[in-house]
């Protein structure tokens, strides 16, 4: 997570007098800051933060609420299993498979939350992830307690799963070059012996399995191309080894690169209509100096991206989509262009916390759009992000959280539900 102080000063407003040009420059910055870009992290919300964390928590995220419930054990049944109408982690042909990202799922009191909340969705396919250093405090040792309460619990309630393995090494590991997003390893020997126990371990438990999160920002992942590349290689080794029925999927990228395609292209597109849910941004001397700043990266992305997509060995790609959806379309075109694997969106959302005014209502209207145009875009699989964010402070998307703190539950929530289930022919993936 990047300071706070590098993102922009949401107290100055944009002035009406900047014109068309300024506001496409204020949203194009919406995107790259939602995209991960230098100035922040839209999606790693996830990653345990820097100090002493109870290898039992893991790395999945904690809930940071009081009253959920203490115990799986008193969810009612037809809270784990669909009735018969329900869809049941099922979509429609043409449509992606929905999911959620980052669920509560570190302790009993957060998997009950997701065991009640989840399934009443219609969604039966979750994102969490796991971090080396908790599973392998010390050389050799493994501590799997934690990951086998969630892979069981997920076999329990029927969900499919996608587990990304961050990019963390063991504090045993010397010279470890640290970013805000993962760690450059100094003993791949040791990271191929961690994945071979694992794949080992959970042979035909993983429906897919990814190394890293957001690795095509060099801001927040530290290693090079290569870095990715091997570390990747050693992952989808292991798993064809141990466990071939596990889907391996390339880490995900955010949507930086592809956004600064579209602008390079057509510098005068919206990213998106907010009809007037601006919420106070920059000035446009800021933007555009900012802007440029992002451009001159481009060739550096362009070589990164186009490096690990060509040099690693993966069954799926994977992009996060945040915040505007009339430009992900776009967006998947140049995607494609550079790699024909299936896509998986791991991560989507909205609002922007930054840019966009936060109410209810405007939080639905504005996932309806991102739901309506995944539909139609070549996605096999779409993770909304995310089931609660309320009172996580390493979060970005503060807002777009379907429950509240007090696991009351938001207009968005409806809309993703009646959206998953609607419409006639619904059929298994």
């Amino acid at each position: 997570m990047s300071n706070p102080m590098d993102r922009p000063d949401p107290a100055r407003a944009v002035s009406e007098g900047d014109g068309s040009r300024s506001l496409v420059l204020a949203l194009l910055l919406v995107a790259l800051c939602g995209a991960g870009l230098s100035l922040c992290c839209s999606c790693f919300e996830r990653s345990p933060r820097q100090g002493t964390i109870p290898p039992d928590n893991g790395s999945a995220r904690a809930l940071p609420l009081g009253n959920a419930p203490a115990s799986s054990d008193s969810i009612p049944q037809s809270a784990r299993s669909p009735s018969p109408g329900e869809p049941s982690g099922r979509r429609r042909p043409g449509r992606p498979l929905y999911g959620i990202a980052f669920p509560p799922m570190a302790d009993e009191k957060g998997r009950a939350v997701t065991a009640r909340q989840v399934p009443a969705l219609g969604v039966k396919t979750i994102r969490y992830s796991e971090n080396w250093r908790f599973r392998e405090p010390r050389r050799g040792e493994y501590y799997w307690q934690a990951m086998d309460d969630r892979i069981a619990f997920c076999e329990k309630m029927g969900f499919r799963l996608l587990l990304t393995i961050e990019s963390y090494a063991p504090a045993w590991m010397e010279r470890q070059q640290v970013g805000k997003l993962g760690a450059v390893f100094s003993d791949y020997d040791a990271f191929r012996d961690f994945v071979t126990v694992m794949s080992r371990r959970y042979a035909g438990r993983i429906a897919q399995v990814q190394f890293g999160n957001e690795w095509d920002n060099p801001d927040a992942y530290p290693g090079t191309a290569q870095d990715m590349i091997r570390a990747t290689n050693l992952l989808y080794d292991a798993f064809k080894a141990n466990s071939p029925t596990t889907r391996v999927v390339l880490g995900s990228m955010t949507y930086a690169l592809f956004a600064l395609r579209l602008h390079t292209e057509q510098p005068d597109r919206y990213v998106f209509p907010l009809e007037s849910a601006y919420r106070a941004g920059q000035s446009r001397s800021t933007l555009e100096a900012y802007i440029r700043k992002c451009l001159a990266r481009l060739p550096e992305y362009e070589a990164r991206v186009g490096q690990v997509l060509a040099g690693a060995r993966y069954d799926a790609i994977d992009i996060h989509l945040y915040d505007d959806p009339e430009n992900w379309a776009a967006y998947l075109g140049y995607a494609k262009a550079m790699c024909d694997k299936p896509t998986l969106v791991s991560e989507f959302g909205c609002p922007n916390p930054t840019f966009e005014k936060y109410d209810p209502e405007y939080h639905a209207r504005r996932l309806e759009a991102c739901l309506h145009t995944l539909d139609a875009l070549p996605v096999e699989e779409a993770y909304y992000f995310s089931l609660i964010t309320e009172g996580d402070t390493s979060a970005y998307h503060v807002d777009s959280g379907l429950l509240r703190g007090d696991l009351t539950r938001k207009p968005a929530y409806d809309v993703l539900r009646k959206h998953l289930q609607s419409g006639p022919g619904v059929a298994d993936r």
